[in-house]
């Protein structure tokens, strides 16, 4: 009993766009409202805890989650806080040193400080948009070959 070949593949299931929308509300409706969705079973007292020299202690590795693990909701909230607030002081503590050293007024210290944050939001916009570093690279490369 031989079987004829066929040409024709099955094509990958796809999942009705209602069902996916469902399936996402779930598991942040379930995030959200339990207790493990917001605090997780993270070692608290390791992260909260100073190490005080000469204390024996015992030695617990530090909390770890891998990239596609998911992060309890508290966790999240206070890494991303902690990124905000380094980013921003990152941010205005160059105009505030240059604007000391320089001897500037108040008014225009606060001006630098201020296009600084303008030009790192632009720029962040930049980097986020993928497809618009592409169309500039292409009209950069098509004024070059424009013939004056």
């Amino acid at each position: 009993m031989s079987t004829l070949p066929t040409t024709e593949q099955p094509g990958p299931l796809r999942t009705p766009r209602l069902q996916l929308l469902s399936q996402k509300a779930t598991v942040v409706g379930r995030k959200v409202t339990t207790r493990h969705g917001w605090v997780g079973d993270y070692d608290y007292a390791w992260l909260c805890m100073p190490s005080i020299p000469f204390f024996r202690k015992r030695h617990v590795s530090p909390p770890f989650y891998g990239l596609e693990s998911e992060i309890p909701l508290l966790v999240a909230i206070t890494c991303g806080l902690q990124h905000a607030l380094a980013m921003l002081a990152g941010l205005i503590t160059p105009p505030i040193i240059i604007a000391s050293s320089l001897s500037l007024d108040s008014e225009t210290s606060a001006y630098m400080i201020s296009a600084s944050l303008i030009g790192c939001g632009k720029a962040a916009l930049l980097r986020v948009t993928p497809g618009f570093l592409h169309a500039m690279a292409r009209d950069t490369q098509s004024r070059a070959n424009v013939k004056v």
